[in-house]
């Protein structure tokens, strides 16, 4: 198989539909170096579920034992997701996002390095940013992710659901790891980072165990995590999870400058990039004082000047309660939305979701 040939078939299997052809190049660039062609040709015969090494060896004709080992490597390398019970060992590719890209620059080692590192910046730079994002990350109906709100800013009568609870995640969730935001990363290595913190990535359950044997994370207890939520708040990151009810696989604290979701809306004006939160800031106006804390707090610009006063563009709102924790005269408040929708239960059912909608949206 003609390489050329080999990363335009992975291309067109991580990405699901069609690409612009500037797009389609740029992608096809960036597997180049983050996957080797025998691990292209492999990653081609993976499927997107979790699936037993035995099953895999028996539909390729090849042996357990020469699949292991670089199946292994792969997983290493972010490209694959593995597990191990006993003596059954279990993979899955991975997707393109979140997955594959998150983790080239999640850890302290990262896969990829030196000269290749930036190359590989900037190839997700202009994807991401100047072809792909709206072809590509945005393109479904339903968000991939939602927006948590500042717990302590949630009042009691609200009634708030466990899924709309940080510390119910962290409570709740055995496995714990904390990482580097990828995003922050990238624009570090581009130059072009804010400075907000950047080791406030937090990931849960199965995922976590696999980041952290595999350097993509370091193990978290429930103190580290809440501190991290502490830090992250007092910087102003939103909260930002998968878009569904049980078992989240991660947190992005992101920023409205560097991070990938909310840059749908800052850069891209793509209003369902994130889904909100059931909350949206509103204003006292009476005793609003006009200094202006609030407009720098906000992630996407939905706080604006307003003479001497402030505006909330309510349309704009994410609900994150940014605002809230640090106005000064106490002026802002989170009220529920009346167009809330829950989100989904689980990933599978989220993923089937989008799929469907990208397919639909691609005809």
């Amino acid at each position: 198989m003609e390489n050329q040939d080999l990363y335009h078939r992975l291309g067109g299997k991580l990405s699901f539909y069609s690409l612009d052809q500037s797009a389609i190049q740029k992608l096809e660039d960036i597997l180049r170096i983050v996957f080797l062609p025998e691990e292209a040709e492999l990653a081609l015969d993976l499927s997107f579920a979790v699936t037993d090494v035995k099953e895999i060896a028996g539909s390729l004709g090849k042996k357990v034992e020469e699949l292991i080992p670089r199946l292994e490597k792969m997983a290493d390398k972010g490209l694959v997701y593995a597990v191990k019970k006993g003596n059954q060992r279990r993979y899955q590719l991975l997707p393109l996002v979140p997955g594959v890209v998150e983790l080239q620059f999640m850890g302290d080692k990262p896969p990829v390095s030196g000269p290749d590192q930036v190359k590989l910046a900037k190839l997700f730079e202009e994807f991401y940013q100047q072809m792909g994002m709206d072809q590509f990350l945005f393109r479904a109906r339903t968000p991939y992710t939602r927006v948590i709100a500042v717990e302590s800013q949630v009042t009691p009568q609200s009634a708030v659901q466990p899924y709309e609870m940080v510390s119910h995640y962290i409570r709740e969730t055995k496995d714990l790891a904390i990482g580097n935001c990828y995003c922050r990363t990238e624009k570090k290595i581009l130059g072009k980072a804010c400075s907000a913190p950047v080791d406030v990535c937090m990931v849960f359950g199965p995922f976590a165990r696999f980041t952290i044997e595999r350097g993509f994370a370091k193990a978290a207890d429930q103190s580290r995590m809440l501190k991290a939520l502490d830090r992250a708040e007092e910087a102003g990151l939103v909260h930002v999870v998968d878009n569904i009810q049980d078992k989240i696989n991660f947190i992005c604290n992101c920023c409205g400058c560097c991070c990938g979701f909310l840059q749908g809306i800052t850069r891209f004006k793509i209003p369902n990039a994130v889904a909100f939160s059931r909350f949206q800031a509103v204003l006292d106006k009476k005793a609003c004082t006009g200094c202006g804390v609030c407009v720098d707090r906000c992630q996407v610009k939905a706080i604006q000047e307003s003479g001497d006063k402030v505006k909330i563009d309510l349309k704009g709102c994410l609900g994150c309660g940014a605002c809230v924790s640090t106005c000064p005269a106490e002026a802002i408040s989170l009220k529920e939305r009346k167009d809330f929708h829950p989100p989904v239960s689980n990933l599978t059912e989220l993923r089937m979701t989008i799929l469907r909608e990208q397919s639909e949206a691609a005809k």
